[in-house]
């Protein structure tokens, strides 16, 4: 879970995130959660009301959002679904979630957010610990030229911005 520390650290990352240039909001907001299914079930919902709480507690921006969730996944792959913040807070997003155990490459993650969640103005990724990738060049180019600026990663280590990948 987060601390307050750690969740007003993620209210300013958002912020900043969401206020950048060129990343405005025009129409309806969208936005993208990973989560990790090396995590137990308990403590992805768990993440993802807290962060669902969160963000709805940053104001208006939020009432509206097209929700997208993704489970970061190797056995079933990287599945993609629409949702909605009332889900992650009644934790009903996780009723069919099962934790894995299996380490998995960032790169190819990366790869498919690229693709598949261009649209979103922010996409947090909950993982389970450290992320680890087997080609940086890969992760690199899939992290450019906007994924790094809207991705924020949130695991128990702490907070961090998806530039920080790229060093």
């Amino acid at each position: 879970m987060l601390n307050p520390m750690q969740a007003r650290q993620l209210k300013d990352m958002v912020q900043r995130v969401l206020h950048a240039p060129g990343n405005e909001f025009r129409t309806t907001p969208e936005m993208t959660v990973v989560f990790d299914t090396r995590l137990k079930k308990e403590d992805a919902a768990a993440y993802g009301k807290q962060i669902a709480e969160i963000l709805k507690s940053m104001g208006d921006m939020f009432r509206n959002v097209r929700l997208n969730l993704v489970w970061w996944d190797t056995q079933d792959g990287i599945r993609h679904e629409i949702s909605a913040f009332v889900h992650l807070i009644t934790q009903s997003a996780f009723r069919e979630y099962e934790s894995r155990g299996e380490a998995k490459p960032l790169e190819e993650l990366c790869r498919e957010l690229k693709m598949y969640q261009a649209r979103s103005r922010l996409i947090l990724l909950v993982a389970a610990g450290p992320c680890e990738w087997k080609d940086a060049k890969a992760l690199r180019e899939n992290l450019n030229p906007f994924l790094h600026r809207r991705l924020i990663l949130i695991s128990p280590e702490g907070i961090h911005k998806g530039s920080t990948l790229l060093h």
